[in-house]
C-alpha cells in the first residue's frame, strides 16, 4: 500500500507532490492522470509511482482527488466499488465540491473525506490551504497536515465557509496580480520602464504584507501609518475611496463566490 495517491497531475497536484516529498518518501506516492502524459512526467521529475485510478483505490491510505471539478462525477463513478471496499480517506481539493458531495457520489456517508483549498503559492511553500474534514480522526487530520507542512499554513475552517474562504485565499493571488499589473502600468505612464516599475511593485506587496503579518496592529492602523494630512500617499487613498475601492473588491468577491457554488452543482 501506498500512503498518497494522486488521481490527477496538473498544476495543483504538481505542487503538492514537490512538497510532499520533502516528508514522505517517494515510493510513498503513487500519480495517474489523463491523459497518462502528464502522471509519465511528474513521476519522472519526482521519483514517484505511475499508477491508474483503480491501482491508486485499491492501495492508498489518502486518496487525492486533483481533477478539475467537471470531472468529479466520471472518476468517482470508475473507482467508486474500490473506494467502498478499501475505505481509503479522500482528500478534495475542487472548487465547490463539498463534502456531502462526494458522499452521495460513493453513495456512502461513512467514507473519511478532508476537504481542501489550496492556493498558488504552495509551489513554493507560502500557501495558504483551507481545511474541513468528515469522519476523520485528528490523529489521521494532524499526520495530512504534518506530511504536507512544507506547502504552507493550514487554516480549520467549518465546510460551509470554505467557499467564502476560497475566493479571498485561492482567488486572492489572481486579484493580488492583477493590482500589481495596474500600478505597473501606472508607474510606466508617469515615466518609469517596466523592469523597474515592476521590481517596486513586487517588492512593495511583500515587504508590505510581511509587516502586516509581524506587525500587532490593523490594517486600518497600519494604512493610516502611511498617510500624512495633505500628503501625497492620502490623495491616492482618497481617490480609490471615491472610486468605490469597497464595492469593486466586493462585487469581484461575490461573483468568484457565485462561480464556486456553479462549479459545484455541475
Amino acid at each position: 500500500m501506498i500512503k498518497y495517491g494522486f488521481i490527477g497531475a496538473g498544476n495543483m497536484a504538481t505542487a503538492f507532490v514537490y512538497s510532499l516529498i520533502k516528508q514522505v518518501s517517494s515510493a510513498q506516492i503513487g500519480i495517474s492522470s489523463k491523459p497518462p502524459e502528464d502522471a509519465e512526467r511528474l513521476t519522472k521529475e519526482t521519483g514517484t509511482i505511475e499508477c491508474t485510478n483503480l491501482e491508486i483505490a485499491k492501495n492508498t491510505k489518502y486518496l487525492v482527488l486533483a481533477v478539475k471539478p467537471q470531472h468529479y462525477d466520471e472518476v468517482l463513478k470508475e473507482i467508486k466499488d474500490e473506494v467502498n471496499k478499501n475505505n481509503p480517506i479522500i482528500v478534495t481539493m475542487a472548487a465547490g465540491k463539498t463534502i456531502a458531495s462526494i458522499h452521495k457520489a460513493l453513495d456512502n456517508d461513512k467514507i473519511s473525506v478532508i476537504r481542501i483549498m489550496p492556493n498558488t503559492p504552495v509551489k513554493i511553500g507560502k500557501g495558504t490551504i483551507l481545511i474541513a474534514s468528515k469522519n476523520v480522526t485528528n490523529q489521521q487530520l494532524e499526520e495530512y497536515k504534518t506530511d504536507h507542512k512544507n506547502a504552507g499554513r493550514f487554516i480549520e475552517l467549518d465546510e460551509d465557509l470554505i467557499d467564502a474562504g476560497s475566493v479571498i485565499s485561492g482567488c486572492g493571488p489572481a486579484f493580488v496580480f492583477q493590482f500589481m499589473e495596474a500600478e505597473i502600468k501606472a508607474g510606466m505612464s508617469l515615466g518609469l520602464d517596466k523592469e523597474t516599475a515592476t521590481i517596486l511593485a513586487l517588492e512593495t506587496a511583500k515587504g508590505t504584507a510581511t509587516l502586516a503579518i509581524e506587525e500587532d496592529k490593523n490594517l486600518e492602523d497600519l494604512r493610516e501609518s502611511v498617510c500624512s494630512k495633505g500628503g501625497s500617499t492620502i490623495e491616492g487613498v482618497e481617490s480609490f475611496k471615491q472610486a468605490d475601492l469597497d464595492g469593486i473588491v466586493k462585487e469581484a468577491l461575490t461573483k468568484s463566490f457565485e462561480k464556486t457554488l456553479q462549479l459545484g452543482k455541475e
